[in-house]
Parts: structure tokens; sequence; C-alpha cells
């Protein structure tokens, strides 16, 4: 129940990836990794989606997917630190709302109602920012 309300969240901002280019398979790690722009609706009010990342597919020995690895480095040097800046404004200007939250947009416990809420106040948020919304 917990990973459908988190898939969900990623719903409700209208998650999607697009591939960049064709795949690369690697037999001898059972992987396959394919590059892509990483869509969200919350992190394109700031200027930071589409962002790349490469996606992992681990193959297991029966030829089916058993595992997808994410990359992280623009994780966290724009997704992270915008999703931190977002929360202490939320925290200051609508505690009330910040305290319905489960925590930091994508954290461990986010769900469809952190979803929500964050979509609500990403524009407010990026209309006082000094930093966002980030150019290409």
């Amino acid at each position: 129940e917990e990973q459908q309300d988190f898939q969900n969240a990623f719903a409700a901002w209208n998650d999607r990836y697009e591939r960049v280019g064709p795949c690369e398979e690697n037999p001898l790690t059972q992987m396959i990794r394919c590059v892509v722009l990483h869509h969200t609706d919350f992190h394109a009010a700031g200027g930071l989606s589409p962002f790349e990342q490469t996606m992992d597919f681990v193959v297991n020995d029966a030829g089916q997917i058993g595992d997808i690895r994410f990359s992280v480095e623009g994780w966290f040097t724009k997704i992270a630190p915008f999703n931190s800046s977002f929360m202490e404004w939320l925290e200051e200007a609508h505690p009330e709302e910040a305290a319905k939250m489960s925590g930091a947009p994508m954290g461990e416990a986010f769900n469809s109602e952190d979803a929500r809420i964050a979509l609500q106040y990403v524009a407010e948020f990026v209309a006082q920012s000094d930093i966002y919304p980030m150019g290409p």
C-alpha cells in the first residue's frame, strides 16, 4: 500500500521518462543502461525538469528485470537542494501545510498527499525565490 501511494505521488507530478538514445546492454554485469530525461511538473516549476539520469535495469538469470537503479549525479547538485529549499520555505510560509507532509518531496515517506501539497505551493515558492526558476 505504501509503495502504491509512493507511485501515486509521482503520478500526481506527471512523472515521466524520455529515453535519450539507444540503451546499452552489458552481458557481463547482466545490466541494461539507458540515459533518460526525467520530467516532473514539480521540478519543472523550478526550471529543473527535465534532468538527465541513467537507469540501470538489472536482468536476473530468468531474463527478467529484477531491479532498476537510478543515477544520482543531478540529484545531489540540483534536485535535493531545490526540495530542501522548498520545504524550508513551506515551513515558514505555510506551516500548517508543511505539518501535513510526511517529509521533504521525494523523501522516504513521500506520498500522494505530499505531492498534492507540494504542487499547490511550488509556483508561490518559485515566485519569491532569488534562485529559481533556473535557466537552461
